[in-house]
């Protein structure tokens, strides 16, 4: 193991308020030296998809949402920190 960034997500409201979700990652280091990989960051598709900056349940349940009805600005509204 290299280090372990903090990478921070915005998760589901709790009793109304805004919620963030920390997480620190391992960045994961190559112990060959020819190879060409360097290091790397594992992820866990069940915490957040790659890139993405909601949690994996926030975002299903913000694409509930949508689909109900509600628009993207009122959901993202409720989301905010």
């Amino acid at each position: 193991m290299k280090e372990r960034p903090l990478v921070s997500y915005v998760d589901l409201p709790v009793y109304g308020m805004p919620m963030r979700l920390g997480w620190h990652k391992h960045r994961m280091r190559c112990a060959n030296p020819g190879c060409a990989r360097k290091s790397w960051v594992l992820a866990d598709h069940r915490i957040a998809a790659k890139h993405c900056l909601l949690t994996t349940r926030a975002a299903k349940w913000a694409t509930v949402q949508v689909g109900t009805g509600r628009t993207v600005s009122e959901v993202a509204g409720r989301t905010r920190l």
